[in-house]
């Protein structure tokens, strides 16, 4: 999307937010109407994922990652050193720590597994039959 619509100056960012305090306000109440059985068990793991949200110590202020935001798009303030605008904006310190460690773990797959990604071409490693 990106790249299709910066032909048009249109700028797309990504926002990769932490938890912040903003009260989700009852979480996820029962949808009335008709539920699937399937669904069960994603609709627990949601509820519970809220529920631990509400314990997680030094959320962000929502406040400041929109500033940060703002901040981004007009090119001023914690951004104005920066060039261009990034696609992937990550906002909070959990994010930050959750990218990071998901970079280290895609980083040891690599290690492992290099050796059958690479050389893949047609041309590559062509055997007779």
């Amino acid at each position: 999307l990106s790249a299709e619509l910066s032909n048009f100056n249109i700028r797309v960012n990504v926002l990769l937010p932490g938890t912040f305090n903003t009260h989700p306000g009852g979480g996820l109440a029962d949808v009335p109407g008709s539920s699937f059985a399937d669904y069960d068990n994603l609709r627990n793991q949601l509820r519970q994922a809220l529920e631990k949200r509400e314990t997680i110590p030094n959320k962000g202020d929502p406040e400041k990652a929109m500033d940060a935001l703002v901040d981004v798009v007009r090119g001023e303030g914690r951004a104005a050193s920066k060039e261009g605008w990034p696609l992937w904006l990550p906002l909070g310190d959990d994010s930050i720590g959750n990218i990071r460690g998901r970079l280290e773990v895609m980083g040891e797959v690599i290690d492992e597994w290099e050796s059958v990604g690479t050389k893949l071409g047609e041309c590559d490693d062509v055997q007779a039959a």
